[in-house]
């Protein structure tokens, strides 16, 4: 419509539109399916599905893009009008932002320095959090059984420990017992996280032993006899007593259950974890134990989280960057391509860091989604502002005009995707309302950060890709005149100009 409004033909319209937007449609596209494909280094395998199918869908929408469109352009009837930019807020307000850039580009680049270094610190502060309290609402149904749990019982998280004596009858080893029951007073005592409540065979045994000695708190203790802790064990077993829980049957193996508040975060549990196994490695040497249960698969989410969100953010921005800079044909075009996905990230990342929201398995895709979708910005930023860069070869013309049209494109469309992603915002899953409010603040800084931020770095050091032709221009003319020829035969009568001016046309190209 741009095009049309400068008085030239449907059919050369699209020709040059179709030319002009092939490199940043390309850019875009394929930046945006190497954001998503960087979750395949997710641990998770939905997140792994979710971003190869989401990449699939970009792929073909892309094509579609550059094929499809162009097609149906070129035979649908378009009524010429005049390009009109109305002087309504959102004018404005990209009018003040080229303003600003315009006439204070230095002071933009330093507030984008100290932005970098603030929201730099605050990503410090991020916690990681598996628990599942911190995921739903304080009246869910499980959150609210977790609370009872801590308020009548022992609580409902638990640290378990696996003790295998590879034997028959090992486990009634008096010996082994009262170094579990030493465990068990360590565990319950220990700093740190409090122990409520220990269940194990140890236990039993020295329940029974203290009821055989007229409930004397002195006996409740494991007996050194061998013979009679294996009699202790068999009456038991004759009153009916359950020690499946607590032993396999054939007394090779059991485990030492601990119980603790819901109330525990992640990082307490992953210390919990840490304290567990260097007392049992120091005071169990001879003896295959081994701890499972939530506490140490909380401790093995933790780095799984950590080390997926840094794979995926270095994979993603890598890759964009380099897709741009091959591209543009330019290393530095690609660094300063992702200049505004490195302001996005730390602030998106300090803000969670500041108001401690946590990073979990819901916001771990956050920084792929950023890259693939924010640096589409940067993209069509930089390719618009060098177009009319080569045409005014004046800087602040070139910021006007690319603020005042490809400006428009990349608000609208920060808007719609932050107000999409703001749907999130009413899940009754904290996790996802996380993601939401997250995923629609990076959008929106995305656009920031292209308004501002790129257009003060072109202004000041006019790097050279501004000038020189990103595609040999030979390539370009010659594919034109090849398009020109092809889209003749579609062109339906009467779509186009007058026919004098199509055969001046025709004559010219």
């Amino acid at each position: 419509y741009e095009e049309l409004s400068l008085g030239k033909s449907k059919r050369k319209a699209v020709i040059e539109t179709t030319m002009m937007m092939v490199s940043p449609v390309s850019m875009t596209g394929l930046t945006t399916i190497a954001g998503f494909l960087s979750l395949l280094n997710s641990f998770l395998i939905p997140q792994q599905q979710f971003g190869l199918f989401t990449a699939l869908g970009v792929l073909v929408a892309m094509v579609l893009s550059l094929v499809l469109i162009p097609a149906l352009l070129s035979v649908m009837p378009v009524a010429k009008r005049k390009m009109k930019i109305r002087e309504g807020w959102l004018s404005k307000g990209l009018g003040a932002f080229e303003h600003v850039v315009a006439h204070y580009p230095k002071a933009v680049v330093v507030l984008s320095v100290v932005i970098i270094i603030v929201f730099g610190f605050g990503t410090t502060k991020v916690r990681v959090e598996t628990q599942e309290k911190e995921f739903l609402g304080k009246d869910h149904p499980i959150v609210q059984a977790m609370d009872v749990m801590d308020d009548y019982f022992s609580g409902s998280g638990q640290v378990i420990v696996e003790f295998d004596t590879e034997k028959r009858n090992g486990l009634k080893d008096p010996k082994l017992l009262q170094r579990i029951v030493k465990f068990e007073e360590w565990l319950k005592t220990k700093p740190g996280v409090k122990i409520n409540k220990t269940m194990s065979l140890a236990d039993m045994v020295c329940e029974m032993n203290q009821k055989f000695h007229a409930d004397d708190p002195s006996y409740y203790r494991v007996p050194d006899d061998p013979k009679l802790t294996a009699q202790l064990l068999l009456l038991f077993t004759f009153q009916g007593g359950d020690l499946g829980s607590m032993a396999l049957g054939d007394f090779s193996a059991g485990e030492v259950i601990g119980m603790y508040s819901s109330a525990v975060g992640s990082n307490e549990m992953v210390q919990l974890s840490k304290d567990v196994q260097a007392y049992l490695d120091e005071n169990f040497p001879d003896v295959q134990v081994e701890m499972v249960g939530p506490t140490r698969l909380a401790g093995s989410m933790m780095s799984k989280i950590v080390k997926s969100q840094i794979t995926s953010l270095l994979t993603a921005m890598i890759a964009a960057g380099l897709i741009v800079a091959l591209l543009m044909r330019s290393p530095v075009a690609g660094m300063i391509s992702i200049i505004p996905l490195v302001l996005t990230i730390l602030i998106t990342f300090g803000v969670m860091g500041f108001t401690g929201t946590p990073l979990d398995m819901s916001t771990l895709m956050i920084s792929s989604i950023a890259i693939g979708i924010g640096i589409d910005y940067a993209i069509h930023f930089m390719e618009r502002f060098r177009k009319e860069y080569r045409k005014e070869r004046d800087e602040r013309r070139a910021l006007e005009a690319t603020v005042q049209t490809t400006g428009r494109g990349i608000a609208f469309n920060a808007i719609a995707l932050a107000l999409g992603f703001g749907v999130l915002l009413f899940s009754s899953f904290k996790g996802t309302s996380n993601f939401g409010l997250m995923i629609a603040a990076t959008m929106v800084i995305s656009a920031l950060a292209a308004f501002t931020t790129i257009p003060a770095i072109l202004v000041l050091w006019k790097p050279k890709f501004l000038t020189a032709n990103g595609w040999k221009r030979k390539e370009v003319v010659t594919t034109r005149k090849v398009a020109e020829s092809e889209l003749i035969n579609v062109e339906p009568a009467g779509a186009d100009a007058p026919d004098s001016e199509q055969k001046k046309g025709n004559n010219n190209s």
